[in-house]
């Protein structure tokens, strides 16, 4: 059986976060490197470096597209969350974050497979004990999509993501013309 579209989805969110950027020596989108996590159960520990978790918090059909047949439009909310502990752990998350943000707004689309991907919110957490000061930012992304399904050749319904790539955003700022002219004036 196929996996949900969503699964997919976070898989590659976890996939855009974790790229080697190559060159000497090879480089990560954020801090976190390779660890960049596809769930919500992979909780920090006191000796680990930074590490990023990615899961699905929840997802509504918008109501417009609630038919049976046809295309359904879903809106989901997505958390990813960077820890760190450690000395300057509350200005690293805030690095992280920061990191994440721009990995994910360079992607919009998620490599095609959603019509968008934008951060709601931002919250930073600290906790305390005896052994551990751990530092996270929370992050929640609204991420939309499109699903159909259809049934093939097999005979069983199969889900399609739809998606579409604007040619607007970071990367295309060539593209764009200027239109602060001013206006001429006619008497």
């Amino acid at each position: 059986m196929a996996p949900h579209p969503r699964k997919l989805i976070r898989a590659d969110m976890v996939s855009i976060l974790k790229a080697a950027i190559p060159g000497d020596p090879v480089t990560y989108p954020t801090r976190a490197g390779q660890r960049v996590f596809d769930s919500a159960d992979s909780p920090p520990h006191e000796d680990d470096p930074p590490s990023i978790n990615v899961y699905m918090v929840g997802e509504d059909i918008d109501p417009e597209y609630r038919h049976q047949e046809g295309q359904r439009r879903r809106i989901m909310e997505v958390r990813v969350e960077c820890y760190y502990s450690g000395g300057d752990g509350g200005e690293i998350v805030d690095e992280m974050a920061w990191q994440v943000e721009n990995a994910l707004r360079a992607n919009p689309t998620i490599n095609n497979k959603v019509e968008w991907c934008h951060l709601i919110n931002t919250n930073v957490f600290f906790v305390e004990s005896k052994k551990l000061a751990l530092f996270a930012a929370v992050m929640t992304w609204q991420v939309i999509y499109y699903t159909h399904e259809y049934v093939d050749e097999g005979g069983r319904p199969t889900i399609v993501l739809l998606g579409f790539a604007p040619e607007i955003g970071p990367g295309h700022e060539p593209d764009y013309s200027e239109i602060l002219n001013e206006p001429e004036v006619t008497p």
